[in-house]
């Protein structure tokens, strides 16, 4: 069998799993205890934090490791929203959204948000004029990815973010098939939070990451961890 399909998952590269081997054979411990051994997984891991900071341009503090991309895009969604209780209960998103996203925001269908597909062309790119026509007074957030799985459409990006800025909406990316591949700077993308998934690229399945700006207000959706500065999530 000849493998392609990298856009579903990759394999770990040599080097991924020859560290991922030594870390979790010396350094195993805690990184919230005191002792020696979670002192040196906590250096690895605030190691880890910066390196990837640093490809998409953003603060290590703003950086948040989760179990998958999936996981990152719930805890987005939900902090996000949960951080603007007041702002109204419309989210905008396209059709054509990993499932993650798409049943996150059917649940919150459920629970009373208004969830609004915004019209695109046929290859899938988002019309920014629709999608600036939809954005009403109670418009809270949009959700629309980077880069589509399945027919490899490249949204516009930057003028999206720039239009939901400028329209106060929250905006948060599913960034898992763009990271490593494109480049994210979070310092010229208004982006409210992105996720990003390991296995995307050549790393351990079960790591996920989530960006998420430092200046955008949103709540944990369980309180009172201590882990990842309960991300899962708050602050």
């Amino acid at each position: 069998m000849i493998y392609l399909d990298y856009a579903a998952t990759t394999p770990m590269s040599d080097q991924a799993l020859k560290v991922y081997r030594q870390v979790a054979e010396k350094y195993y411990g805690n990184t919230e205890s005191i002792h020696d051994v979670g002192t040196a997984a906590e250096k690895i891991l605030e190691a880890s934090r910066e390196q990837l900071a640093g490809y998409i341009k953003a603060e290590p503090k703003s950086i948040y490791f989760t179990g998958s991309g999936s996981e990152a895009n719930y805890l987005a969604i939900h902090s996000l929203l949960r951080g603007h209780p007041d702002k109204g209960n419309h989210i905008l998103t396209t059709g054509a959204e990993h499932s993650s996203v798409r049943h996150t925001l059917n649940a919150l269908h459920d629970e009373g948000y208004e969830v609004e597909h915004i019209p695109v062309d046929q290859q899938g790119r988002v019309d920014l004029e629709a999608l600036d026509n939809l954005i009403r007074e109670d418009t809270v957030l949009a959700a629309i990815h980077h880069a589509n799985a399945e027919i490899g459409t490249i949204q516009d990006i930057e003028q999206i973010a720039d239009l939901l800025s400028r329209r106060g909406v929250l905006f948060h990316s599913d960034c898992v098939q763009t990271f490593g591949k494109l480049a994210i700077d979070v310092q010229q993308v208004p982006f409210d939070s992105l996720a990003v998934s390991g296995h995307k690229f050549h790393g351990p399945k079960g790591v996920g990451l989530l960006y998420v700006h430092p200046d955008t207000d949103w709540k944990p959706t369980i309180p009172g961890t201590v882990h990842e500065k309960e991300c899962d999530l708050g602050r």
